[in-house]
């Protein structure tokens, strides 16, 4: 027996006396206490060994069970509100500080506001469900009545649909979708046509956006700036204009169901409109740091641009919702 070993002796049943370590002991007490104790918490989503209320190595939260109703619509308020504030700050400096949402994000401060693709979403999102949603939606947008002496020789009116023939028999296949097209047309008054349209501009503007920005690029080429910074831009400024759109929609939808409101919604929507070239304007001499001329005809230049891509879609857009009837 060692001096620094301490031992114990017991007599057996057999009278012979047996040496017991202490250290022995203490490890199976030790490892008795292992066995006893609960398995350690794991995450559900990567099976890491959590340590607190988040997963350390995805994030997720470590009480994860199927919610209730009430805790659904608690954490969806709790998103819109407080929760992600930055919802609202980015909100603010989108509407009254043109191009300061860009320059910020652009200089690496990024954690007060959201990524400009997730602002581009919510804000869309909810413009095309006010349009959709919006009581004119269901309104007709072409009226065709054949018995009216301005429509009875329209293109859409009478037997005009059956024998119509647009690409001149190179693509009767084509020919015969705008036929029933037409029919359809005529039958509701465009109703369906109208939600078509609703329905495919959304995925039309992930093509129209990128392509606009690559255009802008080219305004800019000296000094030249990478094309992910007009990409946010557009994103940015865009968001504005649907976030307009939306101001000018609900305008409309309370007008529509109270007349008393009427006069203002006549003066508010133009005042609205007229804010998109100026705020345009304002964010391209704070992002890009032009001078006043340069700002503006590059602006000027960038209308036209828009506008006549936005007219190119449009068109791509309706033989799209046309053809889909």
């Amino acid at each position: 027996m060692t001096p620094t070993e301490n031992t114990t002796t017991s007599a057996a049943t057999t009278g012979t006396p047996q040496i017991v370590s202490v250290s022995s002991i203490e490890a199976e007490a030790a490892a008795s206490v292992v066995e006893s104790a609960p398995a350690a918490a794991r995450c559900k989503n990567c099976y890491a060994i959590l340590s607190g209320r988040y997963c350390a190595n995805c994030g997720q939260r470590a009480d994860v069970h199927v919610s209730s109703t009430r805790e659904l619509v608690h954490e969806a308020l709790e998103g819109l509100t407080h929760s992600d504030s930055r919802l609202w700050r980015t909100l603010l400096l989108l509407w009254f500080r043109p191009g300061t949402l860009t320059e910020e994000f652009l200089a690496g401060r990024r954690a007060i506001s959201l990524p400009p693709f997730r602002l581009y979403l919510i804000i869309s999102v909810t413009f095309f469900l006010i349009v959709a949603a919006s009581p004119s939606s269901d309104v007709p947008f072409l009226e065709f009545d054949p018995d009216h002496p301005a429509t009875a020789n329209a293109p859409l009116s009478g037997d005009s649909c059956e024998s119509m023939t647009i690409f001149n028999h190179a693509h009767p296949d084509w020919d015969r979708r705008m036929r029933r097209a037409c029919t359809e047309i005529q039958r509701d008054n465009a109703v369906t046509l109208r939600k078509n349209l609703i329905a495919a501009l959304p995925k039309a503007m992930f093509v129209f956006l990128p392509f606009i920005a690559f255009l802008h690029m080219l305004l800019y080429w000296r000094p030249r700036r990478r094309y992910a910074e007009h990409l946010v831009f557009f994103l940015h400024l865009q968001s504005l204009f649907f976030s307009v759109g939306i101001m000018i929609a609900v305008l409309g939808d309370l007008a529509h169901r109270w007349h008393a409101l009427t006069g203002v919604a006549n003066l508010f929507q133009p005042l609205l409109g007229w804010t998109l070239p100026v705020y345009t304007v304002l964010a391209l001499r704070r992002v890009f740091k032009n001078g006043w001329l340069k700002t503006l005809l590059k602006a000027l230049c960038l209308a036209m641009a828009y506008l006549i891509l936005a007219l190119v879609l449009w068109l791509a857009v309706f033989a799209y919702a046309a053809l889909e009837l």
